[in-house]
């Protein structure tokens, strides 16, 4: 509720956050498990009596590896209490950090990639981000995540941890379906050509915004209806959609390919109605939003290899020598940009956030923001060419 309200503010209140075009949410925000930074102090805090932690121990999400001492923080499964974190905390924005970080989550992924500590595997954060879905008709059609999303290479494996923050029943909409087995189907490259997904880009990326907006293949990451219709109807055929309540998690691997659920435009009617009805003193209070949200987190191993080529991801943004490492390498040497998340966290990583947020977001803000208008400028000279071309045949044919 709290960064909802933060985040409508941020675009000019309600009307203005629904007013936009091609956006199918009415808010996302990335990067959440950064907010409230250096809230977890405690956690960290050197080892003293009562402390969970010994000078040479990191948090483990093993409880064995990093016994509890008699204040842990730690619960039966080896996970840091959520509760306690949060009274710990100066707001609710930190219970994004210990979702993605600190609960139950981390182990399930780390385990459905069966990563063994004993070879040194991590597990780490390489995106994260809060959704809100509201009755905009808009949507994403079937897709896998593009680098904005996911900013590691196409080699570099993935568990999406899909977690609901409202009940989401399947019959009114708002919600998530998944293509069941499209992440290995046999017509799955199909799908990927179609719509010019990572697993199609140059392996060194692209230059700049230009040779991104003229040289990247496929018709776009939400058009595969257009772009393919037979392989979108395959898609329809192993959609599934999940009755979920406020909790659940959806896990899915990186390339199954997923699309968000419009409101049911009978259910946005009748919303409409009611808000009239409101207005009018028919209605003694406002209907509630037609608002669902969700916090995704997708995880990779410590190996997974930061996206080359021009692009907006923020660790490359703020040092360009961080594409083509990997995000154990960044984190461990350029600041925790990737959380690590399993077999433990680290608590130089926990105290390094607050210095990345302070010194660095800012710089790397106003960079993406410069990359950004680039590319604004480029998709507006390709439509003007396109523009002219339908133009022409048109005058052709007459």
């Amino acid at each position: 509720d709290e960064l909802l309200a933060v985040e409508t503010e941020r675009q000019g209140g309600p009307n203005k956050a629904r007013s936009r075009n091609g956006n199918q949410f009415y808010t996302d925000k990335s990067g959440a498990l950064f907010l409230d930074p250096g809230t977890d102090c405690h956690l960290c805090d050197g080892g003293g009596e009562g402390s969970i932690l010994s000078e040479q121990c990191d948090i483990r999400t093993d409880a064995e590896e990093c016994p509890a001492t008699q204040n842990s923080d730690i619960n039966d499964e080896g996970a840091v209490d959520e509760n306690e974190g949060a009274e710990n905390s100066n707001t609710s924005m930190a219970a994004f950090r210990h979702v993605a970080l600190m609960s139950a989550v981390p182990l399930v992924a780390a385990e459905l990639m069966g990563l063994d500590s004993s070879r040194n595997d991590t597990l780490r954060v390489i995106k994260d981000i809060f959704l809100a879905k509201d009755e905009g008709e808009y949507v994403c059609g079937w897709h896998v995540d593009d680098h904005g999303f996911w900013p590691a290479q196409a080699s570099s494996p993935g568990i999406n941890a899909w977690i609901t923050v409202d009940d989401l029943p399947p019959g009114p909409g708002g919600t998530f379906a998944v293509a069941v087995g499209s992440h290995s189907a046999r017509w799955r490259m199909d799908a990927h050509r179609a719509i010019g997904s990572v697993m199609t880009y140059p392996q060194n990326g692209f230059k700049d915004a230009e040779d991104m907006v003229k040289s990247r293949p496929g018709e776009g990451t939400c058009n595969l209806k257009t772009a393919a219709p037979e392989t979108n109807e395959k898609m329809e055929d192993s959609k599934r959609i999940y009755d979920l309540k406020k909790g659940d998690v959806i896990f899915h691997e990186r390339w199954l390919f997923h699309r968000t659920v419009p409101f049911d435009r009978e259910v946005v009617h009748n919303q409409k109605i009611r808000r009239w009805g409101y207005k009018g003193g028919y209605e003694k209070e406002p209907p509630p939003p037609l608002m669902k949200r969700r916090y995704s987190i997708r995880y990779g191993p410590g190996s997974s290899i930061v996206i080359k080529g021009w692009g907006t991801e923020p660790s490359v943004l703020w040092n360009k020598n961080n594409a083509g490492k990997t995000a154990d390498e960044v984190s461990e040497n350029d600041g925790p940009w990737y959380p690590r998340s399993w077999p433990g966290i680290s608590c130089n990583e926990i105290e390094g956030i607050g210095e990345l947020v302070e010194k660095r977001f800012a710089v790397v803000e106003e960079r993406k923001k410069e990359r950004m208008k680039a590319m604004k400028m480029h998709l507006k000279e390709l439509k003007e060419e396109e523009r002219e071309k339908r133009t022409l045949a048109y005058n052709n044919k007459r």
